[in-house]
């Protein structure tokens, strides 16, 4: 192998994001790029899934009554109201509702 092929594959193992994939299978082998790639967005806090919904609000009230915990709150996020919630299995589920649909 040519020096400049190790060159490139030292700096790929030395890439941040990498080495964070590294890590999640070394500690739990056998994981598909499925659950790595599920694993790693919840634990960096990026939602799996984005629904749109027409009115946030009472969404919010409605699954938060049958006992889902929201681990974002509405809050204001440019044309849009969102909210996110776990699913209990460790994905992040956005709720998002466009501004211009609340106001007309």
């Amino acid at each position: 192998m040519t020096d400049d092929r190790l060159d490139l594959i030292f700096k790929a193992l030395s890439d941040s994001t990498r080495r964070r994939i590294i890590e999640r299978l070394s500690n739990r082998p056998g994981q598909s790029l499925f659950e790595v790639c599920a694993t790693s967005l919840a634990k960096d806090g990026i939602p799996a899934h984005s629904f749109q919904v027409t009115n946030l609000e009472a969404e919010r009230k409605r699954l938060g009554g049958k006992g889902v915990e929201f681990v974002q709150e509405p809050m204001d996020a440019g044309p849009v109201r969102m909210a996110v919630f776990n699913d209990t299995c460790g994905n992040l589920i956005q709720l998002i509702e466009m501004k211009d649909a609340a106001q007309g």
